[in-house]
């Protein structure tokens, strides 16, 4: 609190933001004094300093084109606060220009959660559930398609947003109960707090999990696609101590962690910016071709392990993929938008023959003959096949896709 001039007036630097003196600016022109005296004898705290250097440093490495800085600025944005690589959170001024001008980058890129915010900058109401109250000249149909594109990409606000302007009357979008019920119960399976959703960990990290499922708040856990885990809780706990904890059991691993879950949240990025690409796929069309969860469309020839693989395919989190070969073998993965992509990979080797896709998600994609469903297979099984033929070349061993067989086989 302000209580009297005596030189120097310690603030945040966001009080020197678009005309946020008027505290200090009240007391000052009272003293004679005007906005220029007032910036020469404030003093930053060193915690605020800290968080202004981040935020620097995230804008800097956005405009020289960084797509996970660009994405974390924009949520950011959004949110009002944006975190670090490392977990480090920090507060970010709002501005819409370049919001959009972001949000229009990373939708043309295909990155997650770009479309939706063009969405929401379109109708800023639906964030806040209230359809009822848009103008009525809001185009509806590009709203739906705005947040379609990343409710496909399992983006959970998009997939929300999606279910509930399905359920809504928006000029040029016909009301469906079905689609909305099927973006619903896809949002609540990406949302689940259960362990055995978990994708990726071992026994050891799953009864971390439930520790941390059980502490008071706050609480953080992170994850990484290698398997490595880490938890924060207490009063202390902060998403920053959770990264840290799994990266010292990260070791050597490609992938860093990334924070799962804060609070009673789960907050992992199922296609995170640097999944974009030939190995990202997108939740499937519906194919109409029976249950996936009825295992009497399962082949005849799969033997009792292959079925009891596939009841762990439909106990996983969603993105979740299930690749068979004609003799049988399978295997399935989960945890992120590669999932197809690696039980493929994975069941190629497994097999030494190539595997077909047999369900993605919540959806039989074996015969299906959407257009979208057969790129989706064609364009991953041509880099499985490259892949083999590299090795081959290269005469080396091709291990299996992440640790999804692995993990798999020490389930057996």
């Amino acid at each position: 609190m302000i209580g009297a001039w005596v030189g120097t007036v310690e603030v945040f630097p966001s009080l020197l933001n678009e005309g946020d003196l008027d505290l200090p600016m009240l007391f000052a022109k009272g003293n004679g004094l005007n906005a220029t005296d007032v910036l020469r004898n404030v003093t930053f705290d060193e915690t605020d300093r800290h968080m202004q250097a981040l935020a620097d440093d995230l804008r800097s490495k956005s405009e020289q084109g960084d797509i996970f800085a660009q994405r974390s600025l924009m949520l950011g944005l959004l949110n009002g606060w944006a975190m670090t690589e490392t977990g480090e959170e920090f507060k970010v001024q709002k501005n819409r220009e370049l919001q959009r001008q972001l949000a229009e980058q990373l939708a043309a890129k295909g990155i997650s959660s770009g479309a939706y915010t063009l969405g929401l900058l379109q109708a800023p109401l639906l964030e806040k559930y209230m359809l009822g109250q848009l103008s009525p000249d809001v185009d509806g149909q590009q709203l739906l398609n705005n947040m379609v594109a990343d409710a496909e990409r399992y983006f959970p606000p998009a997939m929300i947003a999606t279910s509930i302007i399905y359920r809504s009357r928006l000029p040029g979008v016909d009301r469906n109960v079905d689609q909305a019920s099927l973006w619903e119960k896809r949002w609540n399976d990406m949302d689940t707090l259960e362990f055995k959703s978990v994708p990726y960990l071992n026994e050891a990290g799953n009864a971390e999990f439930k520790k941390f499922n059980s502490a008071s708040l706050p609480r953080y856990f992170a994850l990484s696609v290698s398997g490595a885990y880490g938890m924060s809780i207490g009063d202390d706990a902060s998403a920053k101590a959770a990264i840290a904890a799994c990266e010292a059991r990260n070791t050597g691993a490609a992938e860093h962690c990334r924070l799962y879950a804060k609070n009673k949240w789960v907050t992992w990025e199922a296609c995170p910016a640097e999944y974009a690409g030939p190995q990202a796929t997108t939740f499937p069309p519906v194919t109409g071709l029976g249950k996936v969860t009825d295992v009497l469309h399962l082949p005849t020839n799969f033997s009792d392990t292959t079925k009891a693989r596939y009841r762990d395919f439909l106990a996983a989190r969603m993105p979740r993929a299930f690749a068979v070969s004609d003799t049988g073998e399978a295997v399935m993965a989960s945890g992120d938008c590669h999932a197809a992509y690696k039980a493929l990979q994975a069941c190629s080797v497994q097999a030494g023959k190539a595997c077909q896709l047999y369900a993605i998600d919540d959806q039989i994609v074996l015969g299906a003959t959407d257009p979208k469903l057969v790129e989706m297979q064609q364009r991953l099984f041509g880099i499985v096949e490259k892949e083999k033929q590299n090795a081959a070349a290269a005469d080396i061993q091709l291990p299996p896709a992440d640790t999804a067989l692995a993990s798999l086989k020490s389930q057996e």
